[in-house]
């Protein structure tokens, strides 16, 4: 199968997408079902993405225009969750846990908080079908 997976997070969504040929549609729509039905949780992998974080917080320090639009957005909205950094800061970042990273994506990751879009030369009916089988299972 020939295909390509990235994911990033902004400030108000999290994405994941998938590139692939015709004729592994239904391939790429059943491993995204099962990325977000199914994550590896481990505190191993959570605190492997601790430093992840950390080293792009670093980064993203070095970026005037990051910077910039982060002081724009604590500025304007100060009081409100949108004033928050997207990567938060590294004190949080290592005090979260395994259970907290559990407890976000069983409240987070359902239904009707998805959007799950196809584009390109694929069937609607056929697309639609796929997604059911592949998400079907997931809470509303």
């Amino acid at each position: 199968m020939g295909a390509s997976l990235d994911a990033y997070t902004s400030r108000e969504h999290t994405l994941f997408h998938m590139s692939c040929f015709k004729n592994d549609v239904k391939k790429c729509v059943d491993i995204l079902g099962d990325i977000l039905q199914h994550p590896q949780l481990s505190k191993n992998f959570i605190e492997q993405e601790k430093d992840t974080i950390k080293t792009e917080l670093e980064e993203s320090g070095k970026d005037p225009q990051e910077t910039i639009m982060e002081a724009a957005h604590f500025n304007s909205f100060r009081d409100h969750m949108m004033g928050q950094p997207i990567l938060g800061d590294v004190d949080n970042i290592f005090s979260v846990t395994q259970d907290m990273v559990k407890q976000y994506h069983a409240t987070h990751y359902i239904g009707k908080n998805l959007v799950i879009v196809g584009v390109g030369n694929i069937d609607h009916k056929e697309f639609v079908d796929m997604v059911a089988n592949s998400f079907g299972n997931l809470r509303y």
